[in-house]
């Protein structure tokens, strides 16, 4: 009988202290040169693996990461861990009633952005996998696994680069949101389904319908019966202990246990059943942002960075990286995922000027591509120079997004002096109750300015806000509409005494509402005065400027002299 003893403990928690502590310290380095934390985590693993502790102190790594089974195990118990809630926490993500009601466009997107990849890519990677896999089994199943891989784009990647370009909330940020949640939606799906094919040695039509059926029965109850209970039960929970209550943290973490215990009894992957688990508990409807703030700060503080130091630790670097399979996977896979998206844009019938930054945003392969690839390796269907190339092209797409993305926004920017902003249109002191009524003030200010009925305005302005929250931190929020029948766009800001509740990613109340109408017609101005906006209202001394101007004619000189020095061309 095998017995954890303590001195198995105490390697554990030995290495359980370098790996976290290690992660943490690079990952504010990479933090600091505004790169993903990810890189910082694998590399770490490296650090520690047989390619670089292993050949400068053997003896040291020896000690420290012992051949021992029941060692190895305690450390990938908790690797899985942080695998399976990665997977739940990308779900949560996703608020899939909203997304939804964007299905016409992103649905086109998230559709040509996984099968033109694919239809593109099986061929080639038939002879990477001839050439690198010869025995594999079934080499046009594998080809078409690898190249499924490829086709997935990250989400939790590209939005936090949207949010550091600050138009995450704009209409763009939505639409790409929106369109990346399919696209993991059917992804996920269909992965599931090769890995079933990969399993067998003969093609089962009865099977693979049998599994497709399970699958889909298992969405289909998931996203209605279970969602509806999931959120009665958060309303009970947020109505006797309030959303502060840690009881709600520890609900969600059950739900992806009993979720990825579904599927595996079905014969479907854990994984799935955690990343269903996330959009499922993420439709509840007190379920705020803030409670995502806390799901995400810890599955990112303590599970993500074992899960990717672990991979980096059992690879060996120098005998299996191979330059050429690298190279192939990052051009050949950003190139199709760009090529994908783009083709999308043009089919969704989005207006020219978006059609380059949406293709931009589907170029990261992130943490999905590394999951999946993980997931493949562990169970031997792909080799270890395959699976290093995956993963080292999964950072380089990634480190590459933020800059390929703020060039291409760049060239489309116009100076915020030429938006219509005058000091009329300020006013403080003023007592709204809640969200709603600060909103009817705005939207019959609007309406009172442009001669367009009160009613459609309010209804634009709300349709936006049930959408995603607007609110973004630090007591600001931004609701905005496109309206039909005006040429120009029109920002009105209200200062209230008290704070207000409005789902604010930092949970703080808010105070400062600037709301931006812009002409329906022109989607590129929005995005263009949003992003200034939220760039420039993240400087900490206007804000406090802001919250302490005496009266409107300060306030309005302050925002002016800041757009002034802000320039956008």
């Amino acid at each position: 009988m095998n017995i954890i003893t303590e001195h198995n403990l105490l390697i554990f928690l030995v290495q359980f202290a370098l790996i976290l502590g290690l992660s943490k310290l690079l990952g504010l380095i990479f933090i600091k040169w505004k790169q993903s934390t990810l890189t910082a985590e694998i590399l770490v693993g490296l650090i520690l693996s047989v390619t670089i502790l292993g050949r400068l102190a053997p003896s040291l790594r020896a000690v420290i990461f012992p051949a021992d089974k029941i060692q190895d195990s305690m450390l990938q118990t908790i690797a899985w861990l942080g695998n399976l809630y990665l997977l739940m926490e990308t779900g949560l993500e996703i608020n899939f009633s909203q997304v939804w009601k964007q299905r016409g466009q992103a649905l086109i997107i998230a559709l040509s952005d996984i099968v033109i990849p694919v239809l593109l890519l099986t061929v080639p990677m038939m002879l990477i996998t001839n050439h690198y896999m010869p025995n594999a089994g079934n080499p046009w199943i594998l080809s078409a696994f690898l190249a499924m891989i490829l086709s997935i784009s990250a989400l939790p990647v590209t939005a936090r680069v949207l949010y550091d370009l600050h138009i995450l909330k704009s209409d763009f940020g939505f639409l790409i949101v929106s369109t990346l949640a399919i696209n993991d939606v059917i992804g996920w799906v269909a992965i599931s389904l090769v890995l079933k094919l990969l399993e067998q040695s003969v093609f089962d039509f009865m099977l693979i319908f049998k599994f497709i059926s399970l699958i889909v029965l298992f969405i289909v109850i998931s996203m209605t019966v279970l969602r509806k209970s999931i959120d009665k039960i958060m309303s009970l929970i947020h109505d006797k202990y309030g959303s502060d209550s840690g009881i709600k943290t520890s609900l969600v973490f059950l739900i992806g246990m009993l979720f990825g215990a579904m599927t595996l009894a079905l014969g479907i992957h854990s994984m799935l059943g955690f990343f269903i688990a996330g959009i499922t508990v993420g439709a509840a409807k007190h379920f705020s942002d803030n409670d995502r703030h806390v799901m995400n700060r810890m599955v990112h503080s303590i599970f993500i960075p074992v899960f990717f130091a672990n991979i980096g630790l059992h690879l060996n670097f120098i005998s299996s990286f191979d330059v050429r399979l690298v190279l192939v996977f990052t051009i050949f896979g950003m190139l199709i995922r760009y090529s994908g998206a783009y083709c999308g844009a043009i089919f969704a019938k989005l207006e020219k000027f978006s059609w380059n930054p949406i293709a931009i945003c589907h170029t990261a392969g992130g943490e999905m591509h590394i999951v999946v690839a993980g997931l493949a390796y562990s169970a031997n269907l792909i080799s270890e120079p395959i699976f290093l190339a995956i993963v080292i092209s999964s950072i380089l797409s990634t480190v590459s997004l933020g800059p390929l993305l703020s060039r291409a926004i760049k060239k489309q920017r116009e100076s915020i002096l030429d938006v219509v902003f005058a000091q009329d249109s300020i006013n403080t002191g003023l007592n709204f109750q809640d969200k709603e009524e600060a909103l009817v003030y705005l939207a019959k200010s609007v309406s009172n300015r442009t001669g367009i009925a009160f009613e459609p305005v309010y209804n634009e302005i709300m349709k936006r806000e049930e959408r995603m929250t607007t609110a973004i931190g630090h007591g600001v929020a931004i609701p905005h509409a496109r309206l039909e029948g005006i040429n120009y766009p029109l920002i009105l800001l209200v200062r209230n005494n008290t704070g207000l509740e409005w789902d604010s990613p930092d949970d703080k109340l808010v105070r400062l509402i600037f709301l931006l109408i812009t002409p329906a017609h022109n989607e590129k101005i929005q995005l263009q005065i949003l992003q200034a906006l939220a760039k420039a209202l993240s400087q900490p001394d206007l804000m406090d400027k802001l919250k302490n101007a005496a009266n409107p004619k300060q306030l309005w000189e302050d925002l002016r002299d800041q757009f002034s020095e802000l320039k956008l061309s």
